[in-house]
């Protein structure tokens, strides 16, 4: 087989699996693990893939996957299960940051009664927060229609002029290696902000986004505590190295 097909077919198995490993690409190709090494040093080179321990995984650049509509119903079980539990986070009198992401936006029900503030970039949660009663600032700038989030110089600037006792974000990806991230430079520098602005943080995902890496990082997975749904044994071992799990 020549190299050229070789390294595409580890791209097709890359679309239908999240991760490659390199012992069991040696076996499929009948191959030596120097092959295979190269092979994904190439392609990891030429940004086709990140390397990880024991092999490799597919990044996810700019793909933001389903519209906000469709992803405020995905998986809407356990986002519920996960925005519950960290609601149980926030104390009364405390100022908290949620971000736009669509599990975030689940907590705003649960906070309902709490004697608290939250500022938000997203202006689907500031409307959730008026009609529960919560007091809310909303961040000013840009506004991604992708993503109901609101970026921008002008965003970052308001954003940096508080300071939060808590900070409740999502991710697209969180990766042992590359840490949390997500396709847009710009969404990544206002949660980087929003945590350097925090006391706590805390990042709300389910199981899918583990062991994936999308186009911008955002911060080491020490930066947050991590919020999730049951993970399988290996991965509760692999980032439990790095930071605290909470598992709902």
């Amino acid at each position: 087989m020549k190299t050229s097909e070789r390294r595409k077919l580890i791209l097709d198995l890359l679309d239908q699996s999240e991760m490659v490993k390199t012992q069991e690409l040696m076996k499929t190709f009948d191959t030596s693990e120097s092959t295979i090494r190269r092979d994904l040093t190439v392609l990891a080179e030429n940004g086709k893939i990140v390397r990880v321990h024991g092999g490799a995984i597919g990044v996810d650049l700019y793909n933001y996957g389903l519209t906000v509509e469709k992803r405020q119903i995905e998986y809407i079980e356990e986002k519920q299960k996960i925005a519950k539990t960290a609601s149980a986070f926030v104390k009364d009198r405390e100022l908290i940051f949620l971000d736009a992401s669509t599990t975030v936006g689940e907590m705003i029900p649960f906070l309902a009664g709490k004697k608290i503030k939250a500022v938000t970039n997203s202006p689907i949660h500031a409307q959730r927060c008026y009609e529960y009663g919560i007091p809310v600032y909303v961040i000013g700038g840009e506004l991604r229609q992708a993503t109901d989030a609101v970026i921008g110089a002008v965003a970052n600037q308001q954003v940096s002029e508080f300071f939060f006792n808590r900070a409740f974000m999502g991710t697209n990806g969180i990766n042992a290696e590359f840490g949390y991230s997500t396709p847009d430079p710009e969404e990544a520098l206002m949660k980087r902000i929003v945590m350097r602005h925090a006391i706590k943080s805390y990042v709300l995902a389910d199981e899918s986004k583990f062991n994936r890496v999308a186009f911008t990082k955002v911060s080491d997975l020490e930066e947050a505590l991590i919020i999730t749904t049951t993970l399988a044994d290996e991965d509760r071992e692999k980032f439990s190295r790095q930071t605290t799990l909470v598992e709902v």
